[in-house]
C-alpha cells in the first residue's frame, strides 16, 4: 500500500514538473486580472495565511486588499511578511503555513466565487461542473477549481453543496462552517507542491 502511494505521488510531481515545462505559466495575479475584466462587480480580494495540517485551532490571518493591487511581488511579500509575523508570535510550526486564496470577494458587498477540492482523483471531473465556469489547477492528491463567476452567499452555499457530491466533502464542510472558502495557491515543507495551473472549465 505505501509503495503504491509513493509511486502515485512520484507520477504526479513528475507530471507538474512536465506541466510546468510545457505549458506557459499562468500566475495567479493574472488570473485575478481575467477575473476583475469578467466581473467589474468585485473590488476587493481576501487572502488567508493558514496551517493545512489542520483546519481546526490554528492561528489564522485574513488580508484584503483592493483589486489591481494584487501582483505576484505582492503575493510574495505577503507570504513572507506573514512568515515572519507567526514566527515573532511563536507560532508553533509557522514554516508550514501557505497562503489561500479565498472565495469572498468584497469587503462591503459580499460576493463569492466557487472554490472546491476534488482529493484522490486521476482526472478532473469536468462533466460534473458543466456550466460553471472556472480554472482548474492539479495538485499531488487531485484538483482544484476556482470559479470564474460570482453569487451572492445563499446562492454560494447551495451550488456548493450541489458540488460536494463529488468534491471533497471536508473542503465543503469546513468552508461552510467558516463562511468562505479557501484554497492554497503557495507551498510549504508540509505542502512541497504549489498547485500546477491546467487550464479554465468553461
Amino acid at each position: 500500500m505505501e509503495k503504491d502511494i509513493g509511486a502515485r505521488i512520484r507520477q504526479v510531481r513528475k507530471f507538474i514538473a512536465r506541466v510546468s515545462r510545457e505549458i506557459p505559466p499562468v500566475s495567479l495575479a493574472r488570473i485575478l486580472e481575467i477575473l476583475d475584466e469578467e466581473n467589474p462587480e468585485i473590488r476587493d480580494y481576501s487572502f488567508d495565511i493558514y496551517c493545512p495540517k489542520s483546519y481546526y485551532h490554528h492561528t489564522r490571518f485574513t488580508v484584503w486588499s483592493p483589486k489591481g493591487r494584487v501582483t505576484d511581488k505582492w503575493l510574495e511579500q505577503l507570504r513572507n511578511s506573514m512568515g515572519r509575523t507567526l514566527v515573532g508570535l511563536r507560532v508553533k510550526e509557522a514554516t508550514d503555513y501557505v497562503l489561500g486564496l479565498n472565495s469572498r470577494v468584497n469587503q462591503y458587498a459580499e460576493k463569492h466565487l466557487i472554490m472546491l477540492d476534488f482529493d484522490n482523483i486521476s482526472s478532473f471531473p469536468a462533466h460534473a461542473l458543466k456550466g460553471e465556469p472556472g480554472f482548474v489547477f492539479r495538485t499531488l492528491s487531485g484538483f482544484h477549481f476556482i470559479g470564474s463567476k460570482l453569487y451572492n452567499h445563499r446562492e454560494w452555499r447551495k451550488r456548493m453543496k450541489r458540488h460536494a457530491k463529488v468534491a471533497s466533502w471536508q473542503h465543503y464542510d469546513l468552508s461552510m462552517k467558516r463562511g468562505y472558502a479557501t484554497l492554497r495557491i503557495t507551498d510549504s515543507p508540509r505542502k512541497p507542491n504549489r498547485p500546477a495551473y491546467m487550464g479554465r472549465n468553461i
